[in-house]
């Protein structure tokens, strides 16, 4: 019960995150690019533009399906062990490396509402890749645990 209710908790913070970054793609692609181009003198390489796309795209993918294979028993239940595994190992690193920046911009800046903002972040994000971590864990093959049971046993 307590792996379920970890499980649930990472899946629903997973997708808080995918709404926040879903909402920072959007305004950015809306309102600041423009606005950049007007301060800096300076437009954006088309290459450049499709490629910070197409990795904002993968970040959304990863975090939703990561929300999925955390959440929804049928989809864990469906989901070949490997690529679980996989899946979760990229996410929990993933999750690992964003909690590190935000404490390094913690750190880095002055204390205020930005402050708060990132403490809140590395946590949600260091509770995320614990429990991913936790899940790989938790899903040896069941060979494994009777070979284990049999040595310990």
């Amino acid at each position: 019960m307590h792996r379920l209710l970890n499980r649930r908790v990472a899946a629903v913070l997973l997708l808080l995150e995918f709404a926040y970054r879903l909402l920072l793609l959007v305004a950015f692609t809306f309102a600041y690019s423009r606005l950049e181009a007007e301060l800096d003198h300076n437009a954006v390489s088309v290459a450049d533009r499709v490629l910070a796309d197409l990795i904002d795209v993968a970040a959304l993918v990863g975090v939703l399906g990561g929300a999925l294979l955390l959440w929804p028993d049928k989809v864990r239940a469906r989901t070949p062990r490997f690529l679980r595994v996989i899946w979760l190992a990229v996410l929990g690193l993933s999750q690992a490396v964003v909690a590190f920046w935000w404490v390094v911009m913690v750190t880095r800046e002055s204390w205020g509402p930005d402050s708060v903002i990132g403490i809140i972040g590395a946590t949600f994000c260091a509770y995320v890749a614990a429990t991913c971590v936790a899940d790989i864990a938790s899903t040896r093959p069941q060979r494994l645990r009777r070979v284990r049971g049999v040595v310990e046993g």
